[in-house]
């Protein structure tokens, strides 16, 4: 991956919400759920508030000053609780060797100590380390899972998954392929409950497994073949159960939803046409909001459509005839409004981001372009999420995107759809950077320094 890598942008998002909405048993049930009680028993109406610029933290760094991060590693990971932890790679100044490495970082945005989570070199799990990805679940317990070579399979990529605990224990190194068998680029979610599944791309293929509060890996399966335009995902809804959008073996956008005793099912969403990016999320009810592409003469647009009870309902573009969509998230908050971003080709290396909200009644707001983006490299697909974007439960959200000068900035979008111009969040010589926001609307933004090679998280 030597091509310049992406950078990410914060955008807080804020819906318009009915007196309905705002009423009391939604209130309650956040306050109680992940927000908690102030001492006098009431919700602050400010924990929903934007985050107002004085509130955001100086840049704090992630790693030692001994350690060397590498460049094109950090995440972030987050649940419907208050923690957030941050995970990357950073290489031993002992041995040489790259380690996994993790901060947790508290609903203030103090950062944690650090931890070390793979193992020695030698070990399976050890040597070679590549590509973190982290969840918390609602208690605060950790499921990492990353990319090793492993000298038991012959030096082959492989994925691992640990599990950390919310007092601070290691649990066992556990590979969730099969031994030999090239396994690259995982992603993790976790339920409330704790329970976690890791998805990874192995020969062209999307693989899935759960990894149980025992450190057991259980039930591995094919999703289905590796999307074109990013890495497998996988998505923990309110729920309990995780979705797992990718496509199928003819290229067609596929949607797995998979309970945890291994109940899946899949539902094939556009049967006659191609697609290079597929992405899902649910809200409190239950239903399944999904954004992907569709091969059309003038490119690839992106439509997006509903899973309900009653089945898919029909499909509404969201980009523009004009767009030739590349990459694309969708994410909901709980009741059912979505933010929805992606990326089009403007040109043969050129490219641009936009957003687009996706009400809960089905209609849309305004198409926002957020500007050209500076690079768009082959390292796209090896981010947890491109474009990143996350809304937490009452519509505040983060969105990914570069800048002019490799500086990672942030905008914000009114409740009438307007964008701000951006402010700078780490200023030039920014690298790959990541970002995620807490239920509660608490933002955080970890960069990659090429200048100072530290990584820094920023908070708010």
């Amino acid at each position: 991956m030597s091509e310049k890598p992406l950078l990410s942008a914060l955008v807080p998002l804020h819906h318009r919400r009915s007196a309905t909405k705002r009423s009391g048993a939604r209130r309650l049930g956040v306050a109680l759920g992940v927000l908690g009680l102030t001492a006098a028993g009431f919700l602050m109406p400010s924990q929903f508030a934007p985050q107002a610029d004085a509130a955001w933290s100086a840049s704090q760094a992630l790693e030692s000053s001994s350690w060397l991060p590498f460049t094109a590693e950090p995440a972030l990971g987050t649940t419907r609780g208050s923690d957030t932890v941050a995970v990357w790679t950073a290489q031993n100044p002992t041995d040489d060797a790259k380690r996994v490495r993790l901060r947790r970082i508290s609903s203030t945005g103090a950062l944690g100590s650090l931890v070390t989570v793979s193992p020695s070199p030698g070990s399976a799990g050890g040597m070679t380390v590549s590509h973190p990805a982290a969840a918390v679940d609602a208690d605060g317990d950790v499921v990492v899972a990353w990319t090793a070579q492993d000298p038991a399979a012959s030096n082959a990529w492989q994925v691992f998954a640990r599990r950390l605990s919310r007092t601070g224990e290691l649990g066992a190194v556990r590979r969730l392929g099969a031994v030999g068998a090239h396994g690259w680029n995982p992603t993790v979610a976790v339920g409330d409950k704790g329970g976690a599944v890791v998805t990874w791309e192995s020969d062209n293929s999307q693989l899935a497994a759960r990894f149980g509060l025992s450190s057991q890996v259980v039930g591995r399966f094919q999703v289905g073949q590796r999307t074109t335009s990013r890495a497998a995902q996988v998505k923990a809804t309110p729920a309990g159960t995780f979705l797992l959008p990718g496509m199928n073996l003819d290229g067609r956008a596929e949607l797995t939803t998979l309970r945890w005793d291994g109940t899946r099912s899949k539902s094939v969403l556009d049967p006659t046409h191609y697609s290079n990016a597929v992405d899902a999320d649910a809200d409190a009810t239950g239903r399944t909001h999904i954004a992907y592409t569709r091969d059309v003469s003038t490119g690839d647009r992106l439509v997006v459509r509903r899973s309900t009870s009653s089945g898919l309902t029909a499909q509404a573009y969201v980009s523009p005839s004009t767009h030739d969509v590349r990459y694309a998230t969708i994410d909901t908050d709980r009741d059912g409004d979505s933010l929805v971003s992606w990326v089009s080709r403007t040109g043969r290396s050129t490219f641009r981001l936009y957003l687009r909200q996706w009400r809960a009644d089905g209609t849309f707001g305004p198409v926002q372009d957020l500007g050209q983006l500076e690079t768009v490299s082959a390292a796209s697909v090896y981010l947890p999420r491109f474009p990143a974007v996350a809304v937490d439960s009452d519509g505040d959200a983060i969105v990914a995107g570069t800048s002019s000068g490799d500086a990672t900035w942030r905008r914000t979008v009114t409740r009438a759809g307007t964008v701000s111009s951006p402010t700078t969040v780490l200023g030039s010589g920014a690298g790959i950077s990541t970002a995620t926001i807490t239920p509660a609307g608490r933002a955080r933004v970890a960069s990659h320094s090429t200048a100072s090679g530290q990584v820094y998280l920023r908070a708010g």
